[in-house]
């Protein structure tokens, strides 16, 4: 698919994502729309936070394997 034609469908899409989300808002499913909305940022957000922290526990333990290690290699070297 060439540059142009690629550009094209995303300029489509994001049109139509528009025009869904205009009649939702203006229709009298307005409040159960917001509210499906909310929940589904809610439910991504607990999810971003529990990958972070994951993360950091392991960039913790990495960090405490690295420090073990360097003290290691210094016992190593100093014992040459």
């Amino acid at each position: 698919m060439s540059n142009k034609s690629k550009e094209l469908a995303t300029f489509i899409l994001g049109a139509a994502v528009g025009m869904a989300i205009g009649y939702f808002i203006n229709s009298d499913k307005r409040e159960e729309f917001l509210e499906t909305i909310k929940d589904k940022a809610g439910k991504i957000s607990e999810e971003i936070g529990e990958q972070l922290d994951k993360g950091k526990e392991i960039l913790g333990k990495l960090a405490s394997k690295g420090k073990a290690g360097e003290g290691k290699l210094e016992k190593t070297m100093d014992g040459q």
